[in-house]
């Protein structure tokens, strides 16, 4: 399952939602060079020293990866680099001009949607404006769609034309939001939902979100969207809206038998297919799926086997989970009802040292190919072919 973009360092652009479409295009910006082949040998390693910050399944055997020097205050190496054959050869991608970081070129945002088509937002690091770039033909022309309506907010699109830009107003563990819409395919946008203005006013309206907790922002189609609550206390909530983001509904959440001590959270991406759909949840140190059968209306948690932990949780399908932690991967394919072991061979790259203390970020696209990197470690990227229990490294151009 694609997950959102992994967050860089001295970016605003904290949740990075990888479905993104885009039309309206215009204003060629050029050929990007090396469109085919094994690359990495230009900028990015004169650049230099590169970690690994954002990967986006497409399929089986293609990947887009966005890669930047976190060190470097400007001048370090950015690169988008694409392969479709697991890894075994790269092109690189990055629009041209945007290879060496600094000024306003900082890539910001990476949304690739599948083995051709993506989309990438670049600017200064903290300013406006934040310029839109669109590719058809996986990175040999890319082309200038727009201008993001306000700096830092993460769009996502579900069609060509129709899309969303999600501003997040944090404070202390709160968090106001703002809902951009466009119907041109970026080229202009038009306020649908002011939660950041109704705080300031301390007015509500009807239908309005909760101030309290953190949230991200998930749309499935035009109307149909999900407010996912991260809260450092109490039982975080699930709204939704079906009407584009203008108002939103609390959808009713079965609570774990006893209060979160240390806040929850929904993490992820909320999959649903007809009526049946997943989600992570995190309470404290300990991970569950919360499932529904309904289309959404209400949500009911299912726990993985043994111990409590905080398991790292892909959901690839509503009834198809993998679960990671340190060097143990489990799956189900029926929703929980069973489970099977993947792995828990200690020998398996899957936690070798330094990264052993983390549950590591495990990215599948069916039941036998599937992507593993350390999340915030910027830990090198491995791949599996079948199912989880041999993991093999994949290098990357300029990291």
């Amino acid at each position: 399952m694609r997950k959102p973009c992994r967050p860089a360092p001295r970016r605003r652009f904290q949740r990075a939602v990888a479905l993104f479409v885009v039309g309206a295009l215009a204003s060629v910006v050029g050929l990007a060079s090396g469109a085919s082949g094994q690359s990495g040998s230009r900028d990015q390693l004169s650049a230099g020293h590169q970690s690994l910050v954002g990967i986006w399944p497409i399929g089986n055997d293609t990947l887009w990866v966005f890669t930047q020097n976190q060190t470097a205050l400007q001048g370090g190496g950015q690169s988008v680099e694409l392969t479709t054959d697991g890894g075994k050869s790269w092109a690189n991608v990055t629009p041209p001009g945007l290879s060496v970081t600094g000024g306003t070129r900082w890539i910001n945002g990476t949304f690739p949607l599948s083995a051709t088509k993506a989309w990438v937002v670049y600017g200064g690091v903290e300013s406006n404006p934040q310029t839109l770039l669109y590719t058809g033909d996986a990175g040999r022309l890319w082309t200038k769609v727009g201008i993001l309506p306000v700096e830092g907010c993460v769009p996502q699109f579900v069609d060509p034309r129709n899309g969303t830009c999600t501003g997040y107003g944090g404070a202390a563990g709160s968090m106001a939001l703002e809902i951009y819409r466009t119907w041109n395919g970026g080229a202009s946008w038009r306020t649908i939902y002011d939660g950041i203005g109704e705080q300031r006013s301390g007015r509500s309206a009807p239908g309005s979100l909760p101030f309290g907790c953190d949230k991200q922002i998930q749309f499935t189609s035009v109307m149909q969207g999900w407010a996912l609550f991260i809260c450092n206390g109490g039982f975080a909530s699930l709204f939704e809206t079906t009407d584009g983001g203008a108002t939103w509904i609390d959808r009713p959440v079965t609570p774990p038998p006893a209060p979160p001590r240390y806040g929850s959270e929904f993490s992820g991406t909320l999959v649903l297919r007809g009526s049946r759909g997943a989600v992570a949840f995190t309470e404290g140190d300990e991970s569950l799926v919360y499932v529904t059968d309904d289309g959404g209306d209400s949500f009911t948690p299912v726990y993985p086997p043994e111990k409590a932990r905080q398991w790292y949780v892909d959901v690839v399908t509503p009834l198809q989970w993998r679960l990671a932690y340190r060097d143990t991967l489990l799956g189900t394919n029926n929703g929980g009802k069973s489970w099977f072991a993947v792995t828990d061979d200690a020998t398996q790259p899957i936690a070798r040292e330094p990264y052993a203390p983390n549950a590591p970020d495990v990215t599948f696209a069916n039941n036998r190919q599937g992507w593993l990197t350390w999340g915030e470690d910027n830990g090198p990227l491995m791949r599996t072919t079948d199912g989880g229990r041999e993991w093999k490294p994949v290098e990357i151009p300029g990291t």
